[in-house]
C-alpha cells in the first residue's frame, strides 16, 4: 500500500501537528473544516512528504506548499473562487468597507492593492 511507505509515525505526526494554511500573527483567522481533502493515496503521500521536508510546520503558506506539490491552478486572474473561500473573502472585504457585489466578485477578490490577510 502507498500509505505504508511514509510510516505510521510520519503520517500521524502530519495529522496531528498540521493545522491548515496561515500565519500565527494574521490579524484575521478564519477556522473551518478543510474544504478539499485528499483522497488520493498519491497526494496524501506528497502533501506529508512536502510538510516534513519544509519542516513540519503546523502552519504552512498555501501558496508555497502548493508549488511544493505540484497542485497548479489555485492562485491567478483565472482561478476558480471556492464557495466556502469566497463567502469568507466577501465578508472581509465588506468588514473593511469594500464594495464587492457578487456578480463583479472575481474582479475585485484579490486586487493588487491590498491584502485580506
Amino acid at each position: 500500500m502507498v500509505l505504508r511507505s511514509l510510516g505510521d509515525t510520519r503520517l500521524q505526526s502530519y495529522a496531528s501537528g498540521f493545522y491548515g494554511y496561515g500565519c500565527y500573527d494574521a490579524p484575521i483567522w478564519i477556522v473551518g473544516r478543510q474544504a478539499e481533502v485528499a483522497t488520493d493515496p498519491q497526494e496524501i503521500v506528497r502533501r506529508v512528504a512536502a510538510w516534513h521536508k519544509r519542516g513540519e510546520r503546523e502552519l504552512e503558506d498555501l501558496w508555497e506548499f502548493h508549488q511544493v506539490i505540484a497542485i497548479d491552478g489555485s492562485h491567478g486572474p483565472e482561478t476558480r473562487i471556492r464557495a466556502s473561500w469566497g463567502r469568507y473573502t466577501r465578508l472581509l472585504l465588506h468588514a473593511r468597507g469594500i464594495p464587492c457585489p457578487r456578480p463583479a466578485f472575481a474582479a475585485c477578490a484579490c486586487p493588487s492593492s491590498y491584502q485580506v490577510m
